[in-house]
């Protein structure tokens, strides 16, 4: 670099310097060896120092003195300013002093930015005007100190962060992005949000996007699918808003969070509200029914003994049997009707035999067929061997009867083939939990006997198919719908599941299983059905002994009265709880057993029960009740109960019920 040319004097330097003074500027010369010959007035606030101190002295310790740690030249290639046509298109170099570091924001703080000139031939001597850039390196500073403390937020959140362009696609991917997907943020920049949607789930998500964006405020996108890397679906719910970039065009930013546990536990819990709503509906109606079917049972008891007693004095060639016999016919398929009510109602489960299935189906063969539709055929596959289970042999009749009369019902006018299948099966949890099953147990694992009915009908709607077994629903036009709510009712009843498979155009298949006992019997258990031979003028033999009878209905207390007089037995009438206790009371050393009606207002049949085996312990009592066995009546049957019969009845099973309570040996 060349000395300072004589002809320009220190005078005219700071003549030449002086025209580059404005308002924010800071002014200085220097000469070839960076002493300082030239400051302008406003640099004495910047360097703290008076002028005439700093003149002469070098530039790179004023600078240091001044709080500055370093000037450096800008690098090479870096576009120079002209300030006037004067300058002669020189080239200039831009300075900066070096910024104090980011996270210092103490006073006294300058950032000075600049440019180096040449104004005079002599290219020894340059010109340094700098401005004050500190507030705008400051909001520099500060933009970046809060993108680095948003980015570390960020990245310690485990909810996804995404930002997508106006074509929908990713600029920005949070890390947590990895955890929650499994792809890597820079292997999803570039690529759709779309992509990662369940497709059932994309024309949702874009309504409810499209919706909240024209809002123009934050809005949030119900649970949707996403797919992961490894194919897995998970289920995420997002908040998201719009906003437009320095160049007008609109970007998206997304909050996505997984919500998989809480959208599974949502759905168990609308799972078991729903049970819960049906089970309460049930009970409502198992309520309703069940009082209506006691009461139906109550007036059909006198109809069907008076109907079988008056069979047992018309002769054979009578002109009239015939219609007595179907007013019997009539009055037994109403009474069918109520314990399919009270079998829905779950009024208790009656007494329990040991029970082979295929045994109990080969008696039905007949009864089927004929109560089965013109059109329908049936085939049987019955497994021979099967363990015994303990049920009521007629629930297994009702079971079969109404199944087959569902598939029946199903064809129509058309012609339908249905099969009725027996066997065995380990049933484990899997399958178990797969079944359709009452909502008041928890099935367990283990060998299970299983009927089941199918057919090649129409098939049942998908929708349908959680329905079919609610009581009054059905399908055809006409109908009760109590078949299969029985069928529901049964099985609940003794803890066992349904399965139930169809297909609309193919068939139904159901199949009902039933648990083996741990000790199942070995043979067949056999009903007693003691025929009762009574003649129709005059008592035959001695009196077999006194029985009190007591029903708060008369007609159905003058039934069994008249029936066990027949049968040789003295009765004694009681039609309430009250005179029965003050009967017993009064003929307590010749009453051999007890007839008891279950349900009787003020004073009930157990409490009467009570009475009575307290005045004399070893007392036979027969309980009757329009319910099925009632839980009431279990209690009983654990004090000493002898028996149960459940009206509507036949003369011949009250005599043999009253038998068989003579017969066994009295309870202590």
């Amino acid at each position: 670099m060349s000395e300072p040319s004589d002809q320009l004097d220190i005078g005219s330097i700071r003549d030449a310097a002086a025209r580059f003074e404005a308002p924010g500027n800071f002014v200085l010369a220097a000469s070839h060896d960076h002493q300082i010959v030239y400051l302008g007035e406003s640099w004495e606030d910047v360097l703290g120092s008076p002028i005439d101190t700093a003149l002469g002295s070098s530039l790179d310790d004023v600078v240091a003195n001044a709080g500055f740690t370093a000037i450096s030249l800008a690098s090479p290639g870096d576009e120079s300013l002209s300030l006037s046509s004067s300058v002669r298109g020189s080239r200039v170099g831009l300075y900066r002093a070096t910024p104090p570091p980011l996270d210092d924001d103490g006073p006294g703080a300058c950032v000075l930015e600049g440019q180096c000139l040449q104004p005079f031939e002599d290219e020894s001597i340059r010109v340094f005007i700098f401005y004050d850039e500190t507030l705008r390196w400051e909001a520099v500073s500060s933009l970046d100190a809060n993108e680095r403390r948003f980015r570390a937020v960020i990245d310690a959140s485990r909810e996804m962060v995404t930002e997508s362009d106006a074509e929908g696609r990713f600029t920005y991917v949070s890390a947590a992005c990895e955890e929650v997907l499994g792809y890597k943020p820079d292997e999803l920049i570039g690529t759709r949000v779309l992509d990662l949607h369940y497709p059932d789930d994309v024309d949702q998500f874009l309504a409810e996007f499209s919706a909240g964006a024209r809002t123009n405020q934050p809005f949030t996108v119900q649970p949707h699918r996403l797919r992961k890397r490894d194919g897995e679906l998970i289920w995420a719910e997002a908040l998201g808003f719009v906003y437009r970039d320095g160049t007008g065009a609109p970007q998206a930013v997304g909050l996505a969070r997984d919500v998989t546990a809480q959208v599974e536990a949502e759905a168990v819990q609308r799972n078991l509200d729903a049970r819960v709503l049906r089970a309460q509906k049930l009970e409502s109606l198992g309520i309703l029914a069940g009082g209506i079917a006691h009461d139906f049972n109550n007036l059909l008891t006198p109809i069907i003994g008076n109907v079988g007693l008056a069979l047992l004095d018309l002769p054979a060639s009578s002109p009239i049997r015939k219609r007595i016999e179907m007013i019997s016919s009539a009055a037994n398929r109403a009474a069918a009707l109520t314990r399919q009510i009270l079998t829905y109602a779950d009024h208790g489960v009656p007494s329990v035999n040991a029970v082979n299935v295929s045994a109990a189906i080969e008696e039905m063969e007949l009864l089927l067929e004929s109560s089965a539709s013109s059109t329908s055929t049936i085939s049987y596959e019955l497994r021979q061997g099967l363990p015994y289970i303990e049920v009521d042999r007629a629930h297994i009749g009702q079971v079969v009867m109404n199944l087959v009369a569902n598939s029946s019902e199903s064809f129509g006018a058309e012609r339908g083939a249905i099969e009725v299948r027996t066997g065995s099966m380990h049933a484990d949890q899997a399958y178990l939990d797969s079944c359709f099953i009452g909502d008041k147990h928890k099935l367990e694992k283990g060998e299970y006997v299983y009927l089941e009915v199918s057919d090649d009908g129409p098939g049942v709607a998908a929708d349908h198919l959680t329905q079919i077994f609610d009581p009054f629903f059905t399908t055809r036009f006409t109908g009760r719908g109590l078949g299969l709510a029985a069928v529901d009712g049964i099985v609940r009843g003794y803890n066992g599941a349904l399965e139930l498979m169809s297909v609309v155009g193919q068939g139904t298949r159901i199949r009902v299983l039933f648990p083996v006992p741990e000790a199942s019997l070995e043979s067949i258990a056999t009903d007693r059905r003691d025929e009762v031979e009574a003649d129709t003028d005059t008592i035959q033999g001695p009196i077999r002994g006194t029985i009190l009878v007591v029903d708060d209905d008369e007609n159905a207390c003058e039934l069994m009265a008249t029936v066990l007089e027949r049968a040789d037995f003295k009765v004694i009438q009681a039609s309430g709880g009250a005179p029965a206790v003050k009967l017993f009371e009064r003929h307590i050393d010749s009453i051999v057993g007890v007839v008891l009606d279950y349900t009787m207002p003020l004073v009930s049949g157990a409490e009467v029960y009570d009475s009575i085996r307290t005045l004399r312990e070893d007392t036979r009592v027969i309980l009757v009740s329009g319910y099925a066995q009632a839980r009431a009546a279990d209690d009983l049957m654990k004090r000493g109960l002898a028996g149960f019969l459940q009206k509507p009845f036949s003369p011949e099973d009250l005599v043999r019920k009253v038998d068989e309570m003579l017969e066994a040996p009295p309870h202590d």
